[in-house]
C-alpha cells in the first residue's frame, strides 16, 4: 500500500481505527474442565501372601533351604559355618561347591544360592559347573 500523501495516510488509518473499535469483541474461548479421575477402589488384600520361592521349594518352610544342604554337610563332615566362610580349604570347597549344586537342582536362581551362601551369583555359577564336571568324570 502506497499512500501519496500524507492525508490519504491518515484516512486509512483512521478506516483502520474504525474497523478495530467497532469491531465485535469475541467471547474467550471456552476451557474444557479438566477430567477428573476418581481413584479406584482398593483391591482386596489376598489371604496370604503369593510363594515366590522355586517350585521345589515354594510352600515348604523357609528352613527347607538347610535342610537340603544338610545331608551334603554331614557327608563332607564341615559346618555351615565353614561352607558359608570364606575358607578355601579343598575339602570345604568341594562341600560349598556340591552344596551349591544341590539347591541349583532343587530349582534355586544363581542369585538366590549366592545371596543365602554370601557369594556372588559367577561365583555359584563356577561351583555349579565344577561339582558337575567332577560328577561326570
Amino acid at each position: 500500500m502506497n499512500f501519496a500523501t500524507a492525508e490519504e495516510l491518515r484516512a486509512h488509518y483512521a478506516a483502520v481505527k474504525a474497523r478495530i473499535a467497532g469491531a465485535a469483541r469475541q467471547p474467550p474461548p471456552q476451557v474444557q474442565p479438566l477430567l477428573v479421575v476418581k481413584p479406584a477402589p482398593p483391591e482386596p488384600e489376598p489371604d496370604e501372601e503369593p510363594d515366590l520361592r522355586p517350585p521345589l521349594l515354594a510352600g515348604a518352610p523357609l528352613g527347607r533351604t538347610r535342610d537340603l544342604v544338610e545331608p551334603v554337610l554331614q557327608r563332607h563332615m564341615v559346618t555351615w559355618k565353614q561352607v558359608a566362610g570364606r575358607d578355601r580349604k579343598q575339602a570345604i570347597v568341594a562341600a560349598r561347591q556340591e552344596c551349591m549344586w544341590v539347591l541349583n537342582k532343587a530349582g534355586m536362581s544363581l542369585p538366590m544360592i549366592g545371596r543365602f551362601m554370601k557369594r556372588d551369583h559367577t561365583t555359584v555359577l563356577h561351583g555349579v559347573r565344577t561339582h558337575e564336571g567332577k560328577r561326570t568324570s
